[in-house]
């Protein structure tokens, strides 16, 4: 069961920090990028990078299941489509990775792996569970929608699955402890899903920018961007004095628009970064295994205020009239100084040909008392699961031991040492950022299941922020009744369906 909020990195337990540590001479592993407790990164020495021994996962070694066929059902849409399975080699290194996955899971196990893309999962799902048929072995979907049907009783309880080692560095202890419901668990992620990583909230800056506005005393913090992060200092105070004072009306129109010079410009769905950012709690374990309404109204109140102020009371913060889908447009064309949005961004041919240099920063801390950066990934990431039409279980739980375990060890490594860290960008310093972003991850089990259990809670702020409503007590009694309501409905509904 469980009992505190721990703050891990999902990828701190999936081990791989200790190849960024290692090749870069950066945050050592046993210090997730915190230092002390100000939030301070230290900086060892540059040393030799050791070689890298990876945990290896305890299937047996010649584990034989015949040839037999595994059919994966995954979402077809955007990144999600190529995060299980890619259809050919195309000599970039994260891609060809994933397809080199299939094959030598294949290989080392005897199957045939069959991955069905589509853009109606829920309604697939619902087919299979109607039919009562062994359709579909493995199901994977995105982690805010598909959770629901933990509670439904037609997944199986990963924990009793064969060949499953949850307790596997490729498999998110963080993601696991928030998941659980009491001793069961319905869903898992880690690092078989990159879309996990992809999907990290980061705080990107021009450097050009600062260059140029640097010598504005009230902004000569701009000098040095990662010395303020490494001393604890980044605050949202300091964001919103660093971004306030930068705007400028380009066009000459007398209108705040997309052709002008902002400080601050942000994805709309970014907003959710501050529950984790900032340590706010949603829901708490209770000692027979179900949840409870766990909120610091005081320090939720603040919170919502003092980045309220940072998007209305500030001439360098851009708003459109709805909430933006993405920055990258307006950034890499030199629009903003600073950009909040998906880590994943960076990947984008807008960023990758962005004429100025750019570096990369963890979203501020509330304030000078919160000890750590802590981090979120928006949560459409995928998560994976094995149906109860399933007839052999086994061969399921080995797949997904076996992709979780290479991905590990190669897909992950790939993308952020390769892939982000050497093909996208050239900057060591923000290199040592991400690192300090991954380690640092943090969620909440209201986040996971939001639509059931959480009953919309935390999303619900989202527009009263863009939309400067500040009713934040208001808002919260109302979704408190929804989450309470949920919780009581929620658990005769999951009482009812795990009674066998």
């Amino acid at each position: 069961m469980k009992t505190i909020k721990s703050v891990i990195s999902v990828f701190l337990s999936l081990a791989m920090v200790f190849l960024f540590a290692a090749c870069s001479g950066d945050v050592s592993p046993d210090d997730p990028g915190t230092g002390t407790d100000s939030g301070k990164v230290t900086d060892p020495e540059e040393t030799t990078a050791p070689a890298i021994e990876y945990e290896k996962d305890k299937l047996p070694d010649k584990l034989d299941f015949g040839g037999s066929k595994v059919i994966i059902l995954s979402p077809a849409h955007g990144l999600m489509a190529e995060d299980v399975t890619v259809d050919e080699l195309s000599s970039e290194i994260v891609s060809d990775s994933i397809y080199n996955r299939k094959l030598s899971v294949e290989d080392r196990l005897n199957v045939e792996i069959v991955n069905v893309k589509t853009v109606t999962l829920d309604e697939d799902m619902q087919k299979m569970i109607g039919a009562d048929e062994d359709m579909y072995q493995i199901v994977v979907g995105e982690t805010y929608g598909y959770s629901k049907y933990s509670f439904e009783g037609v997944l199986y309880d990963l924990n009793s699955v064969e060949y499953l080692d949850l307790d596997g560095p490729w498999w998110s202890s963080l993601f696991i402890e928030e998941a659980s419901i009491g001793d069961n668990l319905y869903i898992a992620t880690g690092s078989i899903s990159l879309s996990l990583i992809r999907n990290l909230i980061v705080c990107f800056f021009n450097k050009a920018l600062a260059e140029n506005y640097k010598h504005n005393s009230e902004l000569s913090d701009l000098e040095d961007l990662y010395s303020i992060v490494e001393s604890g200092g980044w605050t949202l105070d300091k964001l919103h004095t660093l971004s306030s004072s930068v705007y400028s009306d380009e066009n000459g129109n007398s209108l705040k628009d997309e052709e002008d010079i902002f400080g601050l410009g942000l994805h709309g769905y970014s907003l959710d970064v501050i529950w984790s950012a900032f340590d706010l709690n949603v829901l708490s374990s209770t000692e027979d295994g179900w949840f409870e309404l766990d909120v610091n109204t005081d320090r939720l109140f603040n919170a919502m205020e003092k980045i309220t102020d940072l998007l209305h009371n500030s001439n360098g913060v851009y708003l459109p009239e709805t909430l933006p889908s993405s920055t990258d447009g307006m950034f890499s064309s030199g629009r903003f100084l600073f950009a909040v949005d998906y880590l994943s961004i960076s990947e984008k041919g807008t960023l990758r040909n962005m004429a100025d240099e750019y570096g990369v920063l963890p979203f501020p801390k509330l304030d000078d008392s919160q000890s750590s950066y802590y981090s979120y990934a928006y949560d459409d990431y995928l998560s994976y699961s094995i149906p109860r039409t399933n007839g052999s279980p086994e061969i399921a739980g080995a797949v997904m031991e076996a992709m979780a375990s290479y991905s590990y060890r190669e897909t992950v490594p790939a993308y952020l040492d390769v892939a982000l860290k050497g093909k996208y960008m050239n900057d060591p310093q923000s290199r040592r950022m991400i690192d300090l972003v991954v380690n640092n991850f943090k969620l909440d089990t209201a986040w996971i299941y939001i639509f059931t259990i959480g009953g919309g809670y935390p999303s619900g702020y989202r527009n009263n922020i863009y939309e400067n409503k500040r009713t934040f007590a208001s808002e919260h009694q109302s979704n408190a009744l929804s989450v309470k309501r949920n919780l009581l409905g929620f658990k005769l509904k999951y009482d009812q369906n795990t009674e066998d």
